[in-house]
């Protein structure tokens, strides 16, 4: 009972506390209310809390930054930073490349060359001339009293970037590509291994689609899942966030799930990979694209980094604690080769199962 009323009062001392910040703060940040919620409450109980202790949540991590084992190489971190590709694709494709930049390579001719029978990805970007008009009528609707005006202003311009601007001519075809990727596989980059996977799944589904003109669920055999879980529990977390991102595909015979047996939240797992990643030099600060268009577009321009965004603005409570969860259990595979918090289910995903 004594427990029972403390939490009571602890909760009761969070509700009142940000009601009176409320009142007095006026227009103030809520991540100041936030920061003097949560004092009250760390003064309070240490058990569980009640759903209203949000009210108490700072979009700004306090905690220390954690020690990383490793670094990424100065080649991927580039390329995930995606500022502008053209200088990288020169220094490698002029050869003497690792099995890692390999797969660099491979990954922005698929991003940004003309590719027979396919659109590349960095299309769809705008004009430089475009972008421009854009950014006028952009800061033309922004209200002159938004107090992160400037902030948003600038985040549009990282949102807006095209990594491929300066390689408007650049050509290829699949197969150079794919030889990219198996180059890098035979030489054990787990990257490169989990490409040519996405890549034969994209194959079967092109030819469904050549066939009825419609797609339909695809098949992953046992050899992919192998590289899969083999990348989940790779020492690089990038490897074990492009595997992560490969899952994202929907399947006819297998789908991936939790030893309970529920689904994976596939999103949550490559979120948290790239979490584990942003220790070992990955790009997660305020100008990564999610957290640019946050601000510009939502005008949510607290976030720090990409823990900050992922916890505090992109999902609800629960959606943060799974994803803490992943978290923990993708660092604990990376340190044992143990996969088990995860299962291929041999069945199809119970959404996916309901629509075949």
């Amino acid at each position: 009972m004594p427990k029972i009323a403390a939490a009571f009062i602890a909760m009761a001392i969070v509700i009142a506390l940000v009601l009176v910040e409320r009142s007095q703060a006026g227009a103030q940040k809520p991540w100041r209310m936030a920061d003097r919620a949560s004092n009250g409450l760390a003064r309070g109980s240490k058990g569980p809390l009640g759903p209203d202790a949000v009210l108490a949540i700072s979009p700004r991590s306090a905690g220390p930054p954690r020690t990383a084992s490793s670094q990424i190489s100065v080649s991927a971190k580039e390329y995930y930073e995606g500022r502008n590709y053209a200088p990288l694709y020169e220094r490698l494709s002029r050869g003497n490349r690792t099995p890692e930049e390999d797969w660099v390579l491979a990954k922005i001719l698929e991003f940004c060359a003309m590719i027979p029978d396919e659109v590349p990805r960095g299309a769809a970007a705008a004009s430089r001339e475009v972008v421009e008009g854009r950014r006028a009528q952009f800061a033309a609707a922004l209200s002159p009293s938004d107090p992160d005006r400037e902030k948003r202003l600038a985040a549009f311009d990282v949102a807006t970037r095209n990594r491929c601007q300066d390689l408007p001519h650049l050509q290829s075809t699949r197969g150079e590509i794919d030889d990219l990727y198996r180059r890098g596989a035979e030489a054990g980059d787990q990257k490169s291994r989990v490409a040519l996977v996405a890549d034969e799944l994209r194959a079967q589904m092109r030819d469904r689609m050549a066939k009825n003109g419609m797609p339909s669920s695809l098949k992953l055999g046992d050899d992919q899942v192998a590289v899969m879980k083999q990348a989940l529990a790779s020492s690089d977390p990038t490897a074990a966030m492009e595997a992560a991102r490969t899952l994202w595909f929907s399947f006819a015979n297998v789908s991936v799930r939790e030893t309970d047996g529920k689904s994976v939240d596939v999103v949550a797992l490559w979120s948290a990979a790239r979490l584990i990643a942003c220790d070992t030099g990955y790009p997660c600060g305020p100008d990564t694209s999610e957290i640019a268009q946050s601000c510009a577009y939502q005008g949510r321009c607290d976030a720090g980094s990409l823990r900050d965004y992922f916890l505090y603005y992109r999902g609800s409570p629960y959606d943060s604690q799974v994803l803490a969860r992943y978290e923990s259990a993708l660092r604990n595979a990376a340190r044992t080769g143990d996969t088990s918090f995860l299962m291929f289910y041999p069945a199809p995903s119970p959404p996916s199962a309901a629509f075949q």
